[in-house]
């Protein structure tokens, strides 16, 4: 079963116990307007291009097969050619890596494989597998077969909860911790800043509850959007009698978000004051005698 990632994160100490290694499946149903990782929004592998280490050489242009080469001298390095295939020439020869690859296709025993290489390792340091993405249930077949080969290691899924019901209960099957996403509790707000309205995600909130999984609840807090008093209340509500839930975890927006968006030829538009620091209410979880963090 083949599928695609973007990356695999080494010694990953905050994607849930002990370390870890942390495997980002790539391709989000949701459009969430702070994302850090817009490389893993799109399904498709895409290029990414650095100008800032970009040397101006125009070897990438020079070995495209879609671009000749007296035009070569006069565009930019950024161009990418309409017909581009993505065949690699472009990143393989440039010299200061200014041009890559976001996202790469591999079958999921061989990822599995790179996976339980540090096996002994990781359970060593009561660690495991974790499962991210993008949304890691966006490719439900490639997520069950890649779990089915890891059977016997600790795995945490870090998932926004939006998939069918029944992929999420076959996923739960195989989980010992589920890191499930709360962006907004308010449908509206949520739709409007992610894309996707948040039905399906408090309905499988729910199925999380009764699975006896155990979960961890993580809040993006984002300036002006989530951070209210009164979402956190909500979202507090939503859990506060769950015996399975750990704690939750508080992640402020960080305003190096939308650096990464220039590099994908991406605008970021994030529709919020990003220099206003977000609200913090932990008061409101301890009410509840909820465990939380901020990380």
């Amino acid at each position: 079963m083949k599928g695609i990632i973007f990356n695999i994160k080494e010694f990953a100490i905050n994607d849930g116990p002990g370390i870890r290694e942390t495997v980002f499946f790539k391709g989000c149903p949701l459009k969430c307007r702070w994302c850090h990782n817009p490389e893993g929004i799109s399904m498709e592998q895409e290029i990414i291009y650095k100008e800032n280490i970009c040397l101006n050489c125009k070897k990438c242009l020079e070995v495209c097969p879609f671009i000749k080469n007296n035009n070569a001298r006069v565009l930019r390095p950024n161009y990418i050619p309409p017909e581009c295939n993505l065949c690699g020439k472009c990143a393989a020869i440039c010299p200061a890596g200014a041009k890559s690859f976001a996202g790469y296709e591999i079958e999921s025993d061989k990822l599995a494989s790179e996976l339980l290489e540090n096996k002994d390792f990781l359970k060593k340091n009561k660690g495991g597998i974790t499962i991210s993405g993008g949304e890691p249930l966006a490719q439900i077949d490639f997520l069950i077969s890649l779990l089915k080969d890891l059977k016997g290691m600790d795995i945490t899924l870090d998932t926004s909860g939006y998939a069918e019901t029944e992929d999420f209960k076959k996923v739960l099957d195989y989980a010992d911790l589920v890191l499930y996403d709360i962006k907004h509790t308010d449908n509206r707000i949520h739709k409007k800043y992610t894309g996707v309205d948040n039905d399906l995600i408090l309905k499988n909130l729910k199925i999380l509850i009764d699975s006896r999984v155990r979960f961890i609840i993580r809040i993006p807090l984002i300036p002006g959007v989530n951070d209210s008093k009164d979402n956190m209340e909500n979202t507090a509500f939503l859990v506060k009698d769950a015996e399975n839930l750990l704690e939750i975890d508080l992640l402020p927006y960080n305003k190096s978000s939308g650096a990464k968006y220039k590099y994908l030829n991406k605008e970021y538009n994030p529709g919020f004051d990003v220099n206003k620091k977000p609200e913090i209410h932990p008061e409101i979880f301890e009410k509840y005698n909820i465990r939380n963090k901020i990380l």
